[in-house]
């Protein structure tokens, strides 16, 4: 199920996991496993600005924790469209941590968000200048590190429900801040003897 293809993909979904994992009928195996993809317009970032730092954050809605408390990591994403998602997408997030949040931090109770800090990695994927769409994704840790930590159970799951940008208004969507200045530019002397 991890590394196989995509079966469904929602973009008009005002909820949904960030990631997820479901347990099975079966011993051992998984009916499911969500990835989460977005992506913010950056086009405002000057292309020769340097970032210095940046959160992801994100609106909890609810958490479930029945199969076990994954982390939850975000990402990089690179969707077929900046405008749509498709199943084939799925398989289009990374295997680099950009910053995480254990379950036990992630504030499910639909009243605050909870701010996931990305490291030098998460920063580098900041895309800048005109047109520019910096693209993250959301994966459990069991996803991302092809390691189960929990304690199967038939119809178990682990999730991190959070708002999408497809809700009705903008008021909890997922939100990127990112600290950026002109890049320092170097002083050139000509010096001239006679």
């Amino acid at each position: 199920i991890r590394a196989g293809a995509g079966v469904r993909a929602a973009d008009t979904s005002a909820t949904d996991p960030a990631g997820a994992l479901v347990a099975s009928a079966t011993t051992d195996q998984y009916s499911a496993m969500y990835r989460a993809i977005w992506l913010f317009d950056t086009s405002a970032i000057a292309s020769g600005d340097t970032v210095s730092s940046a959160t992801l954050s994100l609106w909890g809605t609810g958490k479930i924790t029945t199969l076990g408390s994954p982390d939850l990591h975000i990402v990089a994403s690179t969707p077929a469209s900046n405008s749509s998602l498709s199943q084939t997408d799925y398989t289009q997030t990374g295997g680099t941590s950009f910053g995480s949040v254990t379950m036990a931090n992630f504030d499910g109770t639909n009243t605050i968000y909870t701010d996931i800090t990305l490291n030098a990695d998460g920063q580098a994927a900041v895309s800048k200048g005109t047109g520019a769409r910096s693209k993250f994704g959301g994966k459990t840790s069991w996803d991302l590190n092809n390691s189960f930590g929990g304690v199967w159970g038939n119809g178990l799951i682990s999730s991190f429900e959070v708002r999408h940008a497809d809700q009705a208004d903008t008021t909890n969507d997922p939100k990127l801040v990112v600290v950026h200045a002109v890049a320092a530019s170097a002083n050139h002397w000509l010096l001239m003897g006679v």
